[in-house]
C-alpha cells in the first residue's frame, strides 16, 4: 500500500485514532483513546469508524495493533475484536502503556504468539458493568445480560490463555492488573519489549483497584482537567449561539418597533388593540376548558362570602379582573 490514511483523510494524523501504511501491505492501527463514544467530551473510537477506516485501507496482510487505552463500551469493544479475527491479515498487538477493560479484549484479537507488552505497560481485566432503572425483573434481566458478556470476554482471552474459565473468571472479579511478566506467566502475553516513549494520557479514576505503581505511572496527565477544559468550552459555544439567538430576537422587535413608529397613532393604536383581542381571545377559549373544579371552587367561594366568612380570591376572580382592565385599556 502507498498511501496509508492518514495521507488519504489528514484528520487522522492529529486523531489518537490513526490508521498508517506502513510497509505494502502492512499497517499500523494505534488505538489511543476510549473506546466508544465519551459522553462529555465526544471523544473515543467507535466500531463504525473502526470498521469504515478498516475497510477504506484496502487490502491487506498484516496489521500492527497499538493499543493504549483505558478500554470504554464493551459493545464497541467486542465489535472491534471480531472484525480484526474475521480479517485476513495476520495481526499483531503491542500494548504501548495500558490495555484496560475490554481494550485488553481487542488486544486479544491477535494472532496466536503475537502479542507483546512494553517493559512499563500493564493489562486489566474486570466485569462487565452498567446501570439502570426499573422494576426487579429489569434488574434481573441485566444481571443476565452482563453474565452473558463476562462469557464473551472469557472466549476472546481463552484465544490465547490456557487458564481455565473458572480462574479466569475469577480474575475478572478481583479486576485483575497485570504487568507485563504477569501477564506473559497467565497467558494473555507472549513477549516484553523495550518500553515505548507513550504519552501517559489515561484517566484510571472509574477503576476501584488500581495498583499504587501503576498509578503513578500513568498520574503525568490530569485527564479530568482536560476534560472539564472541553466542557467549558462547550459551554462557551452554547452560551455564545444563546446571546445570538437574543441579539437576532432584538433586531427583529426593534424592526418592529420601527416599522410602527412610522405609520399614525391611529395605526399604532389599532394594531395594539388587535394584538390585545387576539390575546382575550386566546384566555376566553382557556377559560372555556377549565377544569370544572374551578367553577365548583367558585360556587364555594360565593356561599362563603354569602355567609360573611373571608375567602381569597379564586383564579376565575383574578382571570375575570385582568380581562376588564384590558379591556378599558
Amino acid at each position: 500500500m502507498s498511501l496509508g490514511l492518514a495521507k488519504q483523510r489528514p484528520y487522522l494524523a492529529n486523531k489518537p485514532w490513526s490508521i498508517l501504511a506502513k510497509a505494502p501491505g502492512e499497517i499500523d492501527i494505534s488505538i489511543m483513546e476510549p473506546i466508544g463514544t465519551d459522553f462529555w467530551t465526544g471523544d473515543g473510537l467507535t466500531a463504525k469508524q473502526f470498521s469504515e477506516d478498516l475497510k477504506a485501507a484496502g487490502k491487506v496482510s498484516k496489521i500492527n495493533l497499538l493499543v493504549n487505552s483505558p478500554g470504554g463500551s464493551v459493545w464497541d469493544g467486542l465489535a472491534i475484536a471480531n472484525t480484526l479475527i474475521a480479517h485476513p491479515a495476520r495481526v499483531t498487538s503491542h500494548i504501548l502503556g495500558l490495555a484496560a477493560s475490554v481494550a485488553s479484549c481487542i488486544v486479544m484479537a491477535a494472532d496466536p504468539g503475537e502479542i507483546s507488552m512494553s517493559e512499563s505497560s500493564a493489562l486489566m481485566v474486570h466485569n462487565p458493568w452498567s446501570s439502570a432503572s426499573g422494576d426487579s425483573k429489569e434488574f434481573r434481566k441485566l444481571a443476565d445480560t452482563l453474565d452473558k458478556v463476562k462469557g464473551s470476554m472469557i472466549g476472546m482471552y481463552q484465544r490465547h490463555s490456557r487458564l481455565s474459565t473458572e480462574k479466569i473468571s475469577a480474575l475478572l472479579d478481583d479486576e485483575t492488573w497485570m504487568d507485563a511478566e504477569e501477564a506473559i506467566e497467565n497467558g494473555f502475553a507472549d513477549t516484553v519489549t523495550e518500553a515505548a516513549a507513550v504519552a501517559a494520557s489515561v484517566d484510571l479514576s472509574r477503576f476501584k483497584r488500581v495498583p499504587v505503581s501503576i498509578a503513578a505511572r500513568f498520574s503525568a496527565y490530569d485527564s479530568d482537567e482536560s476534560r472539564r477544559r472541553k466542557s467549558r468550552l462547550r459551554t462557551m459555544e452554547r452560551h455564545e449561539m444563546d446571546i445570538e439567538d437574543s441579539r437576532r430576537r432584538v433586531m427583529a422587535m426593534r424592526e418592529i418597533e420601527s416599522a410602527n413608529m412610522r405609520v399614525p397613532a391611529d395605526e399604532q393604536r389599532r394594531r395594539t388593540m388587535a394584538v390585545r383581542s387576539a390575546e382575550v381571545r386566546k384566555w376566553r377559549r382557556e377559560f372555556e376548558v377549565m377544569d370544572s373544579s374551578e367553577f365548583h371552587h367558585q360556587t364555594l367561594a360565593r356561599r362563603d362570602r354569602e355567609l360573611g366568612r373571608n375567602q381569597r380570591p379564586t383564579f376565575v376572580e383574578f382571570f375575570a379582573d385582568g380581562l376588564r382592565r384590558t379591556i378599558q385599556l
